[in-house]
């Protein structure tokens, strides 16, 4: 009799746990189907990263649902570390040719001689020009002659800044390494300077009205990078 009453308490106890084994299948099946939905909708949309981590946990439940116990995480591959490219050296004007090196030595000294560039004295042009090809490449010399030719006149003319010589040399070695070349400096210079000095305009003497338009045009013809 006792058994009988043993038996009978088993009954509910089977039936709910095969009712729970029941629940979870009908669970699994249905959080897969909302899976695989969310997936179609979106997976444009998912980083690689995220394609990834979707792609181990789905190897993990076919691990589950194969019958490998314990699958744990998969071990990702890791990514090869790549040799990193030699910085590219960059060749200066002595260690070229020796045709290409001495006739960019012969304009840049010809320059920094001359009373339009830097009107150095002879020694002092051959040590500038001696010290410019061993620090810049040959291909640069005519533009590096032509900015400072241009920014010294600019400096040195009445209808620029109105320099000293010495000064005006000073400004166009001062300016070179960040001017714009691009930007129309004597135009835009003259415009403020005429509407600075016009007595209709600001009505300023001369040399305020030089330093009114040199503020003005200074972002912008003096923000480059030339080195």
């Amino acid at each position: 009799m006792k058994q009988f009453f043993v038996l009978l308490a088993l009954v509910p106890l089977a039936s709910f746990a095969q009712s729970r084994q029941e629940r979870l299948e009908e669970r699994v099946m249905e959080q897969s189907s909302i899976t695989r939905q969310a997936l179609r909708e979106n997976i444009h949309r998912m980083s690689e990263g995220d394609l990834r981590r979707a792609n181990a946990l789905l190897k993990n439940v076919e691990d589950i649902a194969r019958g490998v116990s314990d699958p744990g995480p998969r071990p990702q591959p890791q990514p090869q570390p790549q040799p990193r490219p030699r910085p590219r050296q960059r060749q200066v004007c002595a260690q070229e040719d020796a045709g290409t090196f001495q006739s960019t030595f012969v304009r840049i000294r010809e320059m920094a001689y001359s009373s339009t560039g830097l009107n150095y004295l002879n020694n002092d042009a051959i040590q500038f020009a001696t010290e410019w090809t061993n620090n810049n490449p040959c291909f640069k010399a005519d533009e590096y002659i032509q900015t400072i030719t241009r920014l010294k006149m600019f400096a040195y003319s009445s209808t620029g800044l109105n320099y000293l010589a010495s000064p005006a040399t000073s400004f166009a070695l001062e300016k070179e390494a960040i001017f714009c070349s691009h930007y129309p400096l004597e135009t835009e210079f003259t415009r403020h300077y005429t509407f600075a000095y016009s007595a209709t305009g600001l009505n300023m003497l001369a040399t305020p009205a030089r330093l009114y338009a040199m503020q003005q045009i200074e972002r912008e013809a003096f923000s480059c990078n030339n080195r």
